[in-house]
């Protein structure tokens, strides 16, 4: 059963700004796995919004905000097929068994300067 859905665009400059604008903002939102993705890629300003945009929809499907977990305790990986998935820790985890969620499904996608990321938490 769908226990909630998620969506959440992301402008790529504005991440990019946000990163160039504070040193702390890339450490404080993301993990060491996903900053090393995101820099080893060829459009890593693609790669870091869609990934902020995924912890914003996590936190929609769960209809609660930034306050009620961190967001480095939701990681955004994926597996060897190339399909992002969450893991999720901490505050975020306990938030998800709170919630009964069982699992959240996660899609992403990307065009010109806007990433996008649409998420479906079950039990």
């Amino acid at each position: 059963m769908i226990k909630g859905i998620g969506v959440d665009l992301v402008s790529q400059a504005r991440i990019k700004k946000a990163i160039e604008r504070n040193e702390h903002f890339k450490a404080r939102v993301f993990t060491k796995n996903e900053q090393d993705y995101c820099e080893t890629s060829a459009s890593p300003w693609e790669k870091y919004a869609a990934r902020f945009a995924a912890k914003e929809a996590f936190l929609k499907v769960c209809a609660r905000g930034i306050f009620h977990c961190d967001f480095l305790d939701i990681e955004v990986l994926r597996k060897e097929t190339g399909e992002p998935y969450y893991h999720v820790q901490g505050k975020a985890l306990h938030l998800m068994q709170t919630l009964g969620i069982r699992h959240i499904t996660l899609s992403l996608s990307h065009d010109q300067d806007i990433s996008i990321a649409f998420a479906v938490g079950e039990d």
